[in-house]
């Protein structure tokens, strides 16, 4: 019981809004499909300067993913998440002012930052804005 009631209480400071009372709150809305969460995803993301920091992360944890299994150097494995995250969390904290998606979705917002990165990429990000109506920042 004691459980439930932290469980209820850290989904509540994350943000996350269930109408499922009790320890059925911890699935942190599993029935949640990419195509819905991407929306949400970008309205987390509409300043570009954010959206650029993200980009560096991930172009910079992948290439160093690589560099680290060419090498062999698997020791460092530690760093790839602390340059991701470092980026993209300084984006959120300092420029858009909100909390991560990661706290709430982990592996939607690991999807997330990967297509936005190719639709940024590709040059395609500000057509998926315009596409679903969200207004961009900066």
């Amino acid at each position: 019981m004691g459980y439930a009631i932290l469980a209820q209480a850290r989904l509540r400071w994350l943000g996350v809004e269930t109408n499922e009372p009790g320890p059925a709150q911890g699935a942190y809305h599993s029935a949640m499909t990419f195509a819905s969460f991407w929306p949400m995803y970008l309205k987390e993301h509409r300043h570009r300067a954010n959206r650029r920091l993200h980009l560096v992360g991930t172009l910079c944890y992948l290439s160093l993913l690589l560099a680290l299994g060419a090498t062999g150097r698997y020791a460092w494995l530690w760093t790839v998440p602390v340059v991701a995250y470092g980026f993209a969390w300084t984006g959120h904290f300092a420029i858009e002012g909100n909390r991560p998606a990661t706290f709430r979705h982990p592996w939607l917002s690991l999807a997330g930052d990967h297509k936005m990165a190719w639709f940024m990429v590709t040059g395609r990000i500000e057509g998926e804005y315009d596409r679903l109506g969200i207004p961009q920042k900066g």
